[in-house]
Formats: C-alpha cells, structure tokens, sequence
C-alpha cells in the first residue's frame, strides 16, 4: 500500500491517465481509506475544471499565426548573446577580472618565494603571465580602454 506522500506526489500523473495500471489501482486504493488524499484528487480535479472553462472563454476569439511553433523553434535555436551596456556592469566586469588576477598574482609569489619553488615556480609564472594576457586581452574586448579607471587615482 502506497503513502500519502506517494500519493501526493503522484497526484499530478494520476489526473493525467500517466501512471501504469499497477500504481494507478494502488493510488486509488489508497483514496479509497484515506478521505485527505481523496479530497485532494477532488479538488485538483475541480481546479483542472474551472481553469480549463476559464481558459476556454479568454480565448474563445484568439488564433495563432499558422507558422507560430516553427517561429518559436527557430527563436530558440538561435544564439543568445549577452552585451553588457551598462557601465556599472563593465566595471563589475573589469573588477572581477582585477580580482583574478591579484589572486594569480598572490599564488605565484606563494610558491616562487623563498623555501623552495625552483623550477617549479617558474612554471607557474609562465602560466600566470599567459593567463594574465589572455584575460587583459578579453577585458580589453569587453570595456573599451577610456572606460578603464587606471590604478593608483
């Protein structure tokens, strides 16, 4: 025998003939005993109802253009792209790009500083420094060089 929570949350597939023959005569012998679950199925029948003759009378008269689905297919195979417009939002942008890479900087000091490092270090300065290109250069793509704030003013 099922649960309420079984029940409860089958309650949705059952209103919609979606469940196997199995589950679906055990969720009404649970109905059966339990008059909670047994007014729920009720009243989301009703609601079912009325949402449906609502729907029915707003939009007795509205008719979709006859390409509508394949509009909206092809709209949503499209890329989105995102543009940042907004100057508030490319000097979050830049700041972000700031905080990488003080923390890049902060780890390769980290481990090209004194105890050891060795060659090692110098692997992950050439990492930062490639890394540190790559993200001024996509900053640069981003927020124009005369929105930049330059450091220290």
């Amino acid at each position: 025998m099922i649960t309420c929570k079984q029940t409860t949350d089958s309650v949705y597939d059952f209103l919609d003939g979606e469940l196997d023959e199995s589950v679906k005569a055990e969720v009404e012998q649970h109905m059966g005993a339990c008059e909670s679950c047994q007014a729920l199925v009720t009243a989301e029948r009703e609601t079912a109802k009325l949402l449906q003759a609502v729907m029915t009378t707003q939009t007795a008269g509205l008719r979709l253009p006859v390409d509508f689905v394949e509009t909206v297919q092809a709209k949503a195979a499209e890329p989105t792209v995102i543009r940042v417009s907004s100057p508030g939002m490319r000097l979050a942008i830049a700041a972000a790009f700031v905080a990488v890479l003080g923390i890049g900087a902060l780890l390769v000091n980290q481990n090209s500083g004194t105890g050891g490092g060795g060659e090692q270090a110098g692997v992950y300065t050439n990492m930062f420094a490639s890394t540190n290109l790559a993200l001024i250069t996509n900053v640069t793509n981003v927020i124009p060089a005369s929105q930049l704030m330059p450091v220290g003013r």
